[in-house]
């Protein structure tokens, strides 16, 4: 297929695709999302999607490649220009509010992960090696590096970051749940910055010594 014009301009609708193919693999999974749906939520013709990505597995990569550059950039890239070092304890708060930010403008980064990676498949191994082991490996790291200071309980690091992930991004992963529950929005700033709260002060007294 040879693209137009409009086509081989910068970005030519491959943004719009990634976004809404992000969201239909979120909310789908892998075999119930289509790239007719696909094409029908970004406005563009099917054969731009196969032309761009070369098949529907192929899309997908790129949805997750995508999705964890701009945890790249949004999260690890704010917080190593912003976020000073010298305090450990302010260090891990701040990037854990840094997070739950990232969390509460993409709450399908969350799902697409937790609807891929109980299913053992090549795809699930894929994101594994590729995406997750290394990110847990720096956050790990991260942690051992602040273990003993600013009295941080000497816990496994293993169960912090379950713990902290899993709070920090359930809440944003199953929004309709607390729609439905308690009447929020998980969407709101109010609440995004409420629920950031809440986590904090519980991580914080949980993680730390009181001085």
């Amino acid at each position: 297929m040879t693209p137009t014009p409009d086509q081989t301009r910068t970005g030519d609708g491959k943004e719009r695709i990634l976004l809404a193919a992000l969201e239909e693999f979120a909310v789908h999974g892998y075999d119930g999302a289509s790239t007719t749906a696909i094409a029908r939520r970004s406005g563009v013709t099917q054969p731009l999607i196969h032309y761009h990505f070369g098949s529907k597995e192929g899309l997908w990569r790129a949805t997750v490649d995508e999705a964890f550059r701009r945890l790249g950039t949004e999260f690890f890239g704010v917080v190593q220009a912003n976020i000073p070092v010298t305090d450990p304890r302010a260090t891990f708060l701040a990037l854990l509010r840094e997070f739950i930010g990232f969390c509460a403008r993409y709450p399908q980064f969350p799902r697409l992960i937790y609807t891929e990676l109980p299913v053992p498949s090549s795809r699930s191994a894929w994101l594994m090696e590729t995406w997750v082991k290394p990110v847990v490996t720096q956050v790990t790291a991260m942690l051992e590096g602040f273990a003993g200071t600013a009295g941080m309980r000497p816990l496994p690091p293993a169960h912090v970051v379950s713990v902290v992930t899993g709070a920090a991004t359930a809440f944003f992963a199953v929004g309709d749940f607390w729609k439905d529950a308690y009447g929020i929005d998980a969407t709101d700033p109010v609440v995004v910055d409420r629920h950031a709260q809440v986590l904090l002060t519980i991580i914080e007294h949980g993680l730390f010594e009181t001085p």
